[in-house]
């Protein structure tokens, strides 16, 4: 479609993904509405995800169907870092204290895979967005919350100062396909876990 545009992926934490934007070292990106708004970026929301616990699947509560966040009051919790993600390690603390708790955090980690080992060696148990429910790693099993947490939405954003008209073509392409976005990011089959 644009045969002269060159595309180059980086993948990054949300806070450096701003950081990257801001400075325009990126001109676009895909994020989770981890951090706080930046009043100079565009922000194009994609779509809105559900929550899941991922477990050791010799955990006593693997075998459920659901779990509520109150079930989590004894384990050891392992989130993504506080520091790069704070938005979301506020609002699943905040939802965990109005759950009766405060989460024993044990780690604080910045890629999911790294999550999902530690989940797996039975150092603790997480709260991932549903998207992920896709991703394969043995030994460790996903159930949705009873609970309704907040959706975090995925994004895009870019920043205002730019306006190279290559780029303004891209969000517009981005805006124009949400729908084939979202069926591509978040197919029909999690659909269990994305209920308004």
């Amino acid at each position: 479609m644009h045969p002269h545009v060159d595309l180059s992926l980086h993948e990054m934490p949300p806070a450096t993904q701003a950081k990257a934007l801001a400075t325009g070292r990126i001109h676009v990106g895909y994020t989770r509405r981890f951090a706080d708004p930046v009043d100079s970026f565009e922000v194009l929301e994609i779509l809105r995800d559900r929550y899941l616990v991922a477990a050791p699947e010799e955990h006593p509560i693997a075998g459920r169907k659901k779990i509520s966040l109150a079930a989590l009051s004894r384990e050891n919790i392992v989130m993504f870092k506080r520091s790069d993600t704070h938005s979301f390690f506020n609002q699943i603390y905040a939802d965990c204290v109005k759950a009766g708790f405060s989460p024993n955090v044990v780690g604080e980690l910045d890629v999911l895979q790294t999550i999902f080992v530690m989940v797996d060696a039975g150092a603790g148990i997480s709260v991932v967005p549903s998207c992920v429910s896709d991703l394969k790693h043995d030994g460790v099993v996903l159930l949705p919350l009873v609970q309704r947490i907040e959706p975090n939405p995925v994004v895009l954003e870019r920043s205002k100062n730019q306006d190279n008209p290559t780029l303004l073509a891209f969000v517009d392409l981005a805006r124009g396909h949400r729908k084939l976005l979202e069926n591509k990011i978040l197919p029909p089959k999690w659909s269990r876990y994305n209920e308004t």
